[in-house]
């Protein structure tokens, strides 16, 4: 499970909507069962493909009697921030057609909690693939295993085992989030701190 480097000054980011997922000891343990009991190669069953062909016919039929799409909900909520560049607006307001087309509110898109919660996430996402995402991904498993705790040791074994993360590249980002007070060890043990979004400068939308 090694991460994908992605090159964000390419343009990239301005193309593309992201979602991490870190993998922890626990959703480890939860896919190697799934494939051990071949759950992940089950076929589609029949009736779902037929369901999956209905929506799409259906989104077709709404889309065709579609002359445009009202962005300005859209537009209040970014407000004009300079935090989200025009390129990058574009971004979301396809996020937003998609919930719209999910939700079946097309052509009329609603700016409620759940696409709120879409926007927060993709801002997280973005942000993170901006930073660092193997200085996030060793905090995410800390912090996933918040009840019942790694020692350091562990947590450097399952981020060699699960992403090929050698020990100097670990140990460098170790020290970094502890000297960001993200994580700290105490009786042998790491623990992560939730992080406070608010002071976070560059986020358009903190928790």
């Amino acid at each position: 499970m090694i991460l994908t480097k992605l090159d964000t000054t390419s343009g990239l980011l301005r193309r593309l909507i992201f979602h991490i997922i870190f993998p922890t000891p626990q959703l480890a343990k939860e896919f190697k069962q799934a494939i051990r009991n071949k759950q992940i190669s089950k076929p589609i069953s029949p009736v779902v493909k037929e369901q999956v062909k209905e929506t799409i016919e259906e989104m077709k039929q709404v889309a065709s009697e579609m002359k445009e799409i009202d962005y300005s909900e859209i537009e209040r909520y970014l407000n004009g921030s300079m935090k989200v560049s025009h390129v990058e607006e574009r971004i979301y307001k396809r996020i937003a057609v998609g919930y719209a087309f999910a939700s079946g509110t097309l052509p009329d898109i609603v700016m409620d909690d759940t696409l709120e919660a879409i926007f927060r996430h993709e801002q997280y996402c973005r942000y993170i693939i901006r930073d660092d995402p193997e200085k996030e991904a060793i905090y995410q498993v800390a912090l996933a295993t918040k009840d019942e705790p790694l020692t350091k040791e562990e947590l450097e074994t399952f981020m060699f085992k699960y992403y090929y993360m050698n020990r100097y590249r670990f140990h460098r980002l170790f020290h970094l989030l502890t000297a960001e007070g993200l994580i700290h060890v105490r009786n042998d043990h790491v623990h992560a701190v939730e992080r406070n979004w608010s002071q976070n400068r560059f986020l358009l939308f903190p928790k």
